[in-house]
């Protein structure tokens, strides 16, 4: 019986799990052995490492309800950590598939940083009737989210009222939801409700990229955004124009395991 070893990470408390599938290909599992391999584990999703004839590696996402989604930012840290830390593949940046763009990975010191690509569909989606909050915005960050403005993110149900906004039936394929508050100028405490994991995650990068660039049209922020969420401190970077984005932070390995693979 063939099996699939892994790896168990927490990129500032997003728990992923990372599978070299270069040799062995599990593409025919059904999405329900992923969420019952996320749950077994406590993951938050998995990142499974798959060939690729345009960049280094190509990365397929499974969120912890088992389903594909295009991207996770914090999968790509891991990933970057795995490869060149783990499997102490190559040096220098990792070049990285994903289902819509490519991505550069890189080690800095004791922090993992990804050069983050994409951008679109800002304000596409009007959310001023869910304006229990201060201001919102929509926009996608290689996944769909919504950035909501409020004084105490500590007061907010994220469970509860991110599930409400992200299942609403404007979002074609319901959206990550993130509750926002400003420290100071250029310094956030956010709390995300991710769509597939169907609860509060202590991390999201995608989600602290979003926010940024959130922060950004709203309040003209510039250059760069520290954002505080319950897993750890992401950094942010990104132009004026938004054509050079960043998010940075901590990865630590965790653990190691295997599951046999079902015929």
């Amino acid at each position: 019986m063939k099996s699939l070893k892994y790896h168990r990470y927490s990129a500032t408390g997003n728990f992923l799990l990372v599978s070299d599938c270069r040799e062995i290909d599990p593409s025919d599992q059904s999405d329900e052995f992923w969420a019952q391999l996320c749950e077994k584990n406590n993951a938050d999703g998995i990142v499974l490492i798959k060939p690729s004839s345009v960049a280094e590696v190509k990365m397929e996402y499974r969120n912890r309800d088992g389903g594909e989604v295009d991207l996770c930012g914090n999968g790509l840290r891991a990933l970057t950590y795995h490869l060149r830390n783990q499997l102490k593949e190559g040096e220098g940046t990792v070049d990285i598939e994903t289902n819509k763009g490519r991505y550069i990975g890189q080690i800095e010191k004791d922090e993992v940083k990804v050069q983050m690509t994409e951008l679109y569909d800002i304000g596409t989606i009007d959310l001023t009737s869910f304006y229990d909050f201060k201001e919102g915005l929509y926009l996608n960050t290689g996944v769909p989210h919504c950035v909501f403005l409020t004084d105490d993110v500590d007061k907010i149900a994220v469970d509860e009222r991110g599930k409400q906004i992200s299942k609403n039936r404007r979002f074609k394929k319901e959206s990550n939801v993130n509750f926002v508050e400003i420290i100071k100028d250029n310094e956030l405490k956010i709390r995300t409700y991710e769509r597939g994991v169907e609860k509060e995650t202590l991390s999201c990068g995608t989600g602290a990229m979003a926010c940024a660039v959130a922060m950004a049209k709203l309040k003209s922020w510039k250059n760069n955004c520290l954002i505080h969420t319950k897993g750890g401190d992401l950094f942010t970077e990104y132009d004026e124009n938004f054509d050079h984005m960043s998010l940075r932070g901590q990865v630590d390995h965790l653990s190691q395991g295997e599951e046999d693979l079902p015929i």
